[in-house]
């Protein structure tokens, strides 16, 4: 029995592992589709918090790997910014002669046209932009700063969570800090995050439109109503055409149950309780002696009354 419960474990541990490169590659393909915002959706918190470190953690492995074989080019871009300051500092002081600087002008040069092409498109900025999902353009490290942080006090500056948030993924459940949703939310709707994962809390009555809905695994609670209620948040008004449903995990014969169920209908239930009676009772016996109130209206009244008593 213990093998059999280890085995379990594993199994499930590399289920988990499969959905995030999964995830990531479809996060990827939607980058590169412009079909992001988009908005994934696992009923598990564990599962939700998995998924985004995961992505992360492939983010920084791969920004990693390439620095370290970029990392002659990006020491050159950095000299020559290092240079460009320093002559503009000594043309402010006026301390630098012509002379110096030609010299220094002539040693940017020799770098050569071709490399100094691509020292420009493999600056720092540029660079980190290539491992992260934030939209270029879309809120300015000063917005960040100021959306997260109060956040950041309650968490800490290293917190994980705050750290996802730098490459543009968010986390959104009902367990997290309530700052920290607050932040999650402000940052998707600037624009600033691109990719957030979260539990079926975020489908009701959070403004947090996007472009694609993404069904991350299979759940029993993922019925027809938690379909419509969270795949009718893609697609944002007056920026969409259209929006993206995509199911990741889920059995096809679910799908397509989701897709063509019907949605039940919600029948309402009126607590009625002593103090709601007595006032029923009052109501039904003061309309009739009302000055002015016609015979339809009393007539309304009794049958609105009698309908509430009447529900069990």
């Amino acid at each position: 029995p213990g093998s059999a419960a280890g085995g379990g474990k594993a199994a499930a541990k590399e289920g988990k592992d499969a959905l995030v490169d999964k995830l990531f590659r479809l996060a990827c393909g939607l980058h590169r589709q412009d079909r992001l915002p988009a908005v994934v959706f696992n009923f598990d918190r564990a599962i939700c918090e998995k998924l985004a470190f995961g992505m992360s953690d492939k983010l920084t492995q791969a920004e990693e790997m390439m620095r370290s074989e970029h990392a002659k080019t990006l020491k050159k871009s950095a000299d020559k910014t290092s240079q460009k300051e320093k002559i503009q500092k000594r043309n402010r002081d006026k301390v630098l002669s012509d002379k110096k600087e030609e010299a220094l002008l002539q040693d940017m040069a020799e770098m050569g046209e071709d490399s100094l092409a691509d020292i420009m498109s493999m600056d720092e900025l540029t660079f980190r932009a290539q491992f992260s999902f934030v939209q270029e353009g879309r809120g300015s490290a000063h917005d960040f700063e100021r959306i997260t942080e109060s956040a950041r006090k309650v968490m800490g500056e290293g917190h994980p969570l705050i750290q996802i948030l730098r490459r543009g993924i968010g986390v959104h459940h009902s367990g997290l800090q309530n700052k920290y949703r607050m932040a999650v939310e402000m940052l998707f709707r600037c624009g600033f995050l691109r990719l957030v994962v979260a539990t079926e809390t975020l489908a009701y009555g959070i403004n947090m439109p996007c472009r694609s809905v993404v069904f991350a695994g299979d759940h029993v609670s993922l019925n027809s109503i938690q379909y419509q209620q969270m795949s009718g948040r893609a697609g944002r008004r007056g920026l969409d055409v259209l929006g993206h449903v995509i199911f990741l995990d889920v059995p096809q014969h679910k799908m397509h149950r989701l897709v063509v169920a019907p949605v039940p209908s919600l029948q309402g239930h009126f607590p009625l309780s002593a103090s709601s009676l007595l006032r029923l009772i009052s109501l039904l016996t003061a309309v009739p002696r009302a000055r002015g109130a016609s015979p339809e209206v009393v007539r309304l009244v009794k049958g609105a009354v009698c309908r509430a008593l009447r529900q069990p």
